[in-house]
């Protein structure tokens, strides 16, 4: 089935490749493999939701920052200006 997915995406067919995934996901019982997450984020890219494929990278890759596939997931998760990061981190934020 994520074959088919990862088919469907390359042709050019996201949200037929996220309906496949959509069913393997059911089937799986909520247990998405790293491939099928991965597929996900690409799939949510490719039909115009940049934002929510993002939001799933992070998450992706922060469940497993060192996995053979967050890699490829980090290029889907915009870069922040250094202004931002140390904001987050702490420094230079306002009160």
């Amino acid at each position: 089935m994520l074959g088919r997915a990862r088919a469907e995406l390359q042709a050019g067919n996201a949200v037929s490749a996220l309906a496949l995934l959509d069913h393997y996901d059911r089937v799986s019982g909520g247990h998405l493999s790293a491939e099928a997450t991965l597929l996900r984020v690409q799939a949510l890219a490719s039909s115009g939701h940049a934002a929510l494929a993002a939001n799933l990278a992070q998450r992706f890759v922060d469940s497993d920052p060192s996995g053979a596939l967050a890699e490829q997931a980090r290029g889907y998760i915009p870069k922040r200006p250094p202004s931002e990061r140390s904001e987050r981190a702490g420094g230079g934020g306002k009160p």
